[in-house]
């Protein structure tokens, strides 16, 4: 079967969030079945989600400091 590379990360994306209807699990899990390197892109998508979702989107980086700490270095 043929998929749309944009539809499957949208699939992936919904099962990430819990949100996919029965059909839609059933077209992901068809495309996982078909190719192991599908269910390792997966797995990894899945990992960067993951992640991010750790990230704190309020860290504000010391530049001042750290060009500081760079230049000493150079």
């Amino acid at each position: 079967m043929s998929y749309e590379l944009d539809h499957i990360e949208t699939l992936i994306a919904r099962d990430i969030d819990n949100s996919l209807s029965p059909e839609e699990k059933r077209i992901l899990q068809s495309w996982l079945d078909e190719d192991t390197a599908n269910q390792r892109y997966y797995d990894t998508l899945k990992s960067t989600w993951a992640l991010a979702a750790k990230a704190h989107a309020d860290f504000i980086p010391a530049t001042e400091k750290n060009w500081e700490i760079f230049r000493r270095h150079i």
